[in-house]
C-alpha cells in the first residue's frame, strides 16, 4: 500500500487493532532478512524455509495443509482431488518437490509420465439428446437401473449435484418445484453446512460413475459421470435455444458472465471436435 493509505489504516479505529500484529510480523520477516544476509546471500527460497514453522515449505506441505483445510471445512471431494493430486505427484517428483523445481520442462515430463500410465486427461462432457434417450431407455439389472435413475433424477433437476440431491427432503418441494441450495453456494456465502453424511455422499457417488461406465459400454456413448448431468442439462438448454440468462439462473450461478464462461468450454471441444474432420479423407 501506498504511504497515504498506510496513515489512513493506521489512525482508523480497525487498523489500530491490527497495527501492533503488522508491525510484529514486519520485524520478525525484518529479522530473517537481516539473519540470512549476514550469514551469506540471500534467496526466497531460504526466507520460505526460516519463516515456514514446520521448517519446509514445499509442494507436498503445501497441498497437505489444503488437504487439512478442506477436511475441517467438510469438503470431502475437493479433499479426495488433492490426495489424488499428492500421490500421483509424488509418484512423479518424490515426497520433496520445492516449488523451484516446478519448471515447464517438469510439467511436461510429469504429464508424459501419467498419459504412459494410462492416466486420462480430465474432460467436460455434454451428451447429446439422442444419448441421454439411450440412457433413459436402457434396461439391465436393478442396480444399473437405479443409478441410471439417479443420473436421470439429477438430469432434470437442473444437473443437481449428488450432494445436494441426497440431501433433498420432502419439504424441498415448493409450489410443485423441487427448491435447494447448493452446498457449494453455501460455502461461498459462509451459511452453515451439513456433512455428516459427506463420506456416504461420496461412496454413492463412487459407486454410481461405475455402473454408469457399464452402462455406457453397454450402449455405445462415451463414459459419463454424475458430474455430466450439469454439464448435459446446461448444453441441451443452450443448442435448444432457451435464454442464458434462464440458464444462468436454473444453474444458480452469480452472473451471466460466469454462465457464459462455462458454456464456453463446450463450444471450444466443439470445435476442435468439427476441426478433426478436416483430417478425415479416407
Amino acid at each position: 500500500m501506498s504511504e497515504q493509505e498506510w496513515t489512513k489504516s493506521a489512525t482508523s479505529s480497525r487498523g489500530n487493532k491490527k497495527l501492533p500484529e503488522i508491525e510484529r510480523v514486519f520485524n520478525h520477516v525484518r529479522e530473517t532478512v537481516d539473519s540470512i544476509v549476514s550469514n551469506g546471500a540471500f534467496s526466497h527460497r531460504k526466507l520460505q524455509l526460516r519463516l515456514d514453522s514446520s521448517g519446509e515449505c514445499t509442494v507436498n506441505v503445501t497441498i497437505r495443509r489444503m488437504m487439512k483445510k478442506f477436511l475441517d471445512e467438510g469438503k470431502v471431494n475437493s479433499y479426495y482431488r488433492c490426495r489424488s493430486t499428492l500421490l500421483n505427484i509424488e509418484g512423479f517428483g518424490g515426497t520433496d518437490i520445492r516449488f523451484a523445481d516446478i519448471t515447464g520442462q517438469w510439467l511436461r515430463d510429469c504429464e508424459s509420465r501419467w498419459v504412459k500410465e494410462g492416466k486420462s486427461l480430465s474432460r467436460k462432457l455434454a451428451l447429446t439428446k439422442q444419448q441421454i434417450k439411450q440412457i433413459m431407455e436402457f434396461s439391465g439389472t436393478p442396480r444399473l437401473e437405479m443409478y441410471r435413475d439417479l443420473w436421470l433424477f439429477s438430469y432434470l433437476c437442473n444437473g443437481i449435484n449428488f450432494r445436494d440431491m441426497l440431501f433433498l427432503k420432502y419439504g424441498s418441494i415448493v409450489n410443485g418445484e423441487i427448491c435447494f441450495v447448493r452446498s457449494k453456494t453455501m460455502y461461498a456465502y459462509g451459511r452453515s453446512k451439513v456433512i455428516r453424511a459427506a463420506i456416504a455422499v461420496r461412496q454413492v457417488i463412487s459407486k454410481c460413475n461405475n455402473a454408469l461406465r457399464r452402462i455406457a459400454s453397454q450402449i455405445g456413448i462415451p463414459p459419463f459421470t454424475t458430474y455430466s448431468c450439469r454439464h448435459s442439462f446446461a448444453t441441451v438448454m443452450q443448442r435448444s435455444g432457451i435464454a442464458i440468462s434462464f440458464i444462468s439462473e436454473s444453474l444458480g450461478h452469480s452472473s451471466l458472465s460466469v454462465t457464459e464462461n462455462y458454456l464456453a468450454g463446450f463450444d471450444r471441444e466443439t470445435r476442435f471436435r468439427n476441426a478433426s474432420v478436416l483430417t478425415e479423407l479416407s
